[in-house]
């Protein structure tokens, strides 16, 4: 009778579906064709797991509670409660977010508890999970944001994926990484557990839990080494760069192979592939963080 679409909040890549709908019943969910994030694929769950719309346990009233136990109430009575004692409580409360709602949504949540409710004490997952690597980031490019879209793995020529099963954890971008492999992008995977995309790998570093500065100093190491850099862009755009290089051109695989558990040739089998790449696309997950 009816088709929606909707952003699918199973994980953060952000998949569009067009869910079909008769009364209040789901009745087939596809993926959107011309939605950037996913081209029309769905993973398992986004496609199927809507059977949790209908399922007895869910709620579909609000709880309030009352004597110490929770019963079922109107939704106009549940939600003059909340605006009472929001507004009671303005300026002495908190408000904690998801990864699992839209970009759009967080903002308009954290508005909401600056401007509104005159809170800054506004907080959400990605500070816990993702905090090292926001931080490493926000030194290093200004800010802990990603540099490149998903849509640049269809453009890239070598991707880099760090401590991240992808094809398990987000089965769409997962799938897009194995395509551009198979249109020929090379591949280098660094992480602890053979994942599937290690079986395709053009290089794969089985580095060991906890060593991956080590690592990817040496990686670092043998593009400086072998010249494999863009000086101009260096003298253009890096700071720092004098007390860098003689720091970094110390960090030789040979030096870490104990610690990393990573062979040095296998180090510099990657770094090479990495620096003769002409678009190389690096991805990282919470393996690294």
């Amino acid at each position: 009778e009816k088709t929606v679409r909707t952003t699918c909040s199973y994980c953060g890549v952000g998949c569009q579906l067009e869910v079909h709908a008769s009364a209040d019943a789901i009745i087939r969910i596809d993926g959107v064709s011309d939605a950037a994030a996913n081209h029309g694929h769905l993973c398992v769950k986004g496609r199927y797991a809507h059977g949790f719309v209908r399922h007895p346990d869910r709620l579909t009233r609000p709880l309030v509670r009352k004597d110490g136990a929770l019963v079922e109430t109107a939704w106009d009575d549940a939600i003059a409660l909340i605006a009472r004692e929001f507004t009671r409580l303005r300026g002495a409360l908190a408000g904690l977010s998801s990864s699992r709602c839209t970009n759009e949504e967080n903002y308009l949540f954290q508005k909401w508890f600056r401007a509104g409710l005159g809170t800054n004490d506004v907080d959400c997952c990605a500070r816990v999970c993702h905090a090292p690597s926001a931080a490493g980031m926000r030194a290093a490019f200004g800010t802990g944001a990603a540099t490149n879209s998903l849509a640049d793995i269809e453009r890239t020529d070598l991707l880099m994926v760090v401590g991240a099963n992808v094809t398990e954890a987000h089965p769409v971008s997962g799938a897009r990484i194995r395509q551009a492999t198979l249109r020929g992008a090379r591949l280098i995977v660094v992480d602890p557990r053979r994942t599937e995309l290690a079986a395709m790998a053009d290089a794969y570093l089985q580095v060991r839990p906890g060593a991956n500065v080590p690592l990817f100093n040496a990686l670092a190491c043998v593009l400086v080494e072998e010249g494999l850099i863009d000086r101009g862009f260096i003298a253009g755009r890096v700071a720092g760069w004098e007390d860098y290089e003689p720091f970094i051109r110390a960090q030789t695989p040979e030096r870490w192979e104990a610690v990393t558990g990573v062979p040095a040739h296998r180090v510099r089998e990657a770094a090479r592939l990495y620096g003769r790449a002409s678009r190389p696309f690096m991805a990282h997950g919470l393996g690294v963080t």
